[in-house]
């Protein structure tokens, strides 16, 4: 099935809140937090009549760096603390934020989305 032929809905968007400096990434309290959403995604995806098959559930960093505003960043890395600081750091300063702010940042919050897939 090709993807312009696909209809993508959002069935399921949550966060939790949680405070982890990336200068003491806490590997394990993020993958708990990323649990309870997965749950929480397959519970909403189940209770829209769909399969978890139908369903890709992307995940997110909410970061905050300095005074800005939080930015969302991609999760796609959670097996390596220093990997994952990495690409955080380099995001936000992709993104304008000042290298030192970048590497001072926090992770506040964690994001799940369930997106349905369905042919059109």
């Amino acid at each position: 099935m090709s993807e312009d032929r696909l209809r993508r809905r959002i069935v399921f968007d949550g966060t939790v809140p949680i405070d982890v400096p990336l200068t003491a990434m806490d590997l394990d309290s993020i993958r708990r937090g990323f649990s309870e959403l997965f749950d929480r995604a397959a519970q909403t995806v189940q209770a829209a009549g769909y399969d978890q098959d139908d369903s890709v559930v992307e995940r997110f960093f909410i970061c905050r760096a300095g005074d800005t505003t939080d930015v969302e960043i991609a999760a796609d890395c959670l097996s390596d603390a220093e990997r994952l600081a990495t690409h955080i750091v380099r995001t936000l300063t992709t993104a304008g934020i000042v290298e030192a702010d970048a590497r001072a940042a926090r992770i506040v919050g964690l994001k799940a989305v369930a997106i349905l897939e369905t042919a059109v």
